[in-house]
């Protein structure tokens, strides 16, 4: 019986074309995913990590707000905007149970908060109830828009790091995407 390889082989395995569609289902931001590649084969899980993180954070608010304008946004529906699929719903579950007066107050605050600073609201999903992040859109809509660009993109360092797992564990499983 053959040995099954591990994630991080796997992942260095990848034409890389593929590797960075993989990378691009982590963080959409396409200088991101080109610099993260230039650093690749990775030797373990935690020098790709270090590598995701040091490559984010050598982007700029034009690269944040690319990957910012993938994410659909919390307690998305109807016409509203996009609605969450795949990782994302995922992500947001909290969200879908919500009921429809916190729904609600997350339409209406999501839309306050794209007029008044331009991209949509992010958060770091996982875990947290609908209520919990209709509080934290709340507060933070307050922020100056040079301090919530820099929350945002601290958010979206954690999101990327959570999909990495998760790409890391589909690629164990045999699943990848289909470009």
């Amino acid at each position: 019986m053959p040995q099954q390889q591990d994630a991080m082989s796997l992942l260095n395995a990848l034409p890389p074309q593929r590797a960075r569609a993989e990378l691009l289902r982590c963080c959409t931001c396409n200088r991101w995913a080109d610099e993260v590649l230039r650093h690749m084969p990775f030797s373990s899980e935690s020098q790709a990590r270090n590598t995701l993180d040091a490559c984010w954070a050598a982007m700029g608010p034009q690269e944040w707000l690319e990957a910012f304008s993938a994410h659909p946004r919390i307690g998305a529906g109807g016409g509203d905007h996009k609605k969450p699929s795949g990782w994302e719903a995922e992500e947001q579950k909290g969200a879908a149970t919500a009921g429809q007066q916190v729904l609600q107050g997350l339409r209406e605050w999501n839309r306050k908060y794209d007029d008044k600073f331009g991209f949509v609201f992010l958060i770091c999903a996982t875990g947290k109830s609908a209520d919990e992040m209709l509080a934290a859109l709340r507060a933070r809509y307050h922020h100056h828009a040079s301090t919530e660009m820099a929350v945002a993109a601290e958010e979206h360092r954690k999101i990327t790091q959570i999909r990495f797992t998760k790409l890391l564990a589909g690629l164990q499983d045999g699943q990848v995407s289909r470009l």
